[in-house]
This record gives structure tokens, sequence and C-alpha cells, in this order.
């Protein structure tokens, strides 16, 4: 499985927030990596939606009162998103 094809949004949020080895800035310069903003939620007490919602650019009413079900987007990737990712080379 190629994760760098996944369908759900904070998967390619989290993909954005890696480094980029090639990418190494100036000297005396730091590398700022991409952020994913909001809080991330507690583990002890899930919420009962969708857990990336408040940090999602593409929430919706639905994400914030349901729970997405894992399921395959496209064959062969999987993810709990109400909104996948529309990526022509997912697939």
């Amino acid at each position: 499985m190629n994760i760098r094809r996944m369908a759900a949004v904070g998967t390619a949020g989290l993909l954005g927030a890696v480094p980029d080895p090639g990418n190494v800035p100036p000297a005396g310069h730091r590398l700022r990596l991409r952020e994913i903003p909001g809080i991330v939620p507690t583990l002890s007490a899930p919420p009962d939606h969708c857990v990336f919602a408040p940090r999602c650019p593409r929430r919706t009413t639905r994400c914030t009162e349901e729970l997405p079900a894992f399921a395959e987007q496209v064959p062969g990737h999987f993810a709990a998103c109400f909104h996948p990712t529309a990526r022509a080379d997912v697939a």
C-alpha cells in the first residue's frame, strides 16, 4: 500500500508535516514544517464524531455529529472519512 496515495484528509496533513530530506535550508536558517492547526483529541476520552473534524479543512456538520466508518474508498485504500480527498492518482 502506498501511504502517499491515501484518501483521508488527515493522512494528507500528516504527510505534509514530514520533513523533506532533499529540502535543506540555507546555513543559518531553520526548516519550517507545515503544521496541522487545532488540538489533538485526548485518547482517554475520544469524541463520538470524527476525531479529525476540529482540524479538518473539509469538515461539515456531519463530521461533528457522526463517527465515519473505516471503509475502502478506492480499491486498496481505506479511510474513516466522510470527505476523502478527490485525487486522480488515488487508485
